[in-house]
């Protein structure tokens, strides 16, 4: 069975660089708050997930 892993993952729209929003995140601040401090829009927020892959022909 073959996987992929994901964690974490944030995705953050905006003008200049990302660190800064995403730091703002990581601190526990919401999209709103760093929007407001940052101008940058999040899309995705820390989020975490597996895909399995499952072979039928066996």
């Amino acid at each position: 069975m073959d996987k992929i892993e994901i964690q974490n993952l944030y995705k953050v729209f905006g003008p200049d660089s990302q660190k800064k929003a995403i730091s703002l995140l990581q601190y526990g601040h919401d999209n709103n708050v760093v929007l407001e401090k940052t101008g940058m829009n999040v899309d995705v927020n820390g989020t975490s997930f597996i895909i399995k892959v499952y072979n039928d022909n066996v």
